[in-house]
């Protein structure tokens, strides 16, 4: 069967937003579930009588940062949306914190934007954030 282009067209955009909001959806999931993971681990250190004084500090401290940087990410992502986006995931891996954005395209202003927000609430230089649009 034979489609008329702009119907072609069509489909293949809202392939595209099903496939990027999937994107999104499913690696806030992951995201997620890596931290609960996390979690439950410390939180597994912090109930374990044979664990030394030590190691239950430590294991309140990785609880703290990780419950401060879901805040942090959580609220990056809300200003980003406030900002016209549809929809935005950050992934933190140390230092390195990759934002993706779904935009057509981002420019200049956009980027600084995004860097603005991302850097003061995840307390993180500009030069660590990979900001790249879906």
């Amino acid at each position: 069967v034979d489609l008329p282009d702009d119907i072609v067209e069509k489909i293949e955009a809202s392939t595209k937003v099903a496939t990027a909001e999937e994107y999104f959806s499913s690696t806030r999931m992951e995201r997620e579930n890596s931290f609960a993971k996390q979690l439950e681990n410390y939180e597994n250190i912090l109930s374990n009588i044979s664990m030394s004084d030590e190691q239950k500090r430590f294991a309140q401290e990785e609880i703290t940062k990780i419950n401060n940087t879901q805040n942090a990410i959580t609220i990056a992502e809300n200003l980003i949306k406030l900002k016209g986006f549809k929809d935005v995931v950050i992934l933190v891996n140390g230092d390195s914190i990759n934002i993706v954005v779904m935009a057509e395209e981002l420019d200049d202003a956009a980027i600084t934007q995004i860097q603005n927000i991302a850097s003061t609430e995840l307390k993180v230089d500009s030069s660590n954030l990979h900001i790249r649009n879906l």
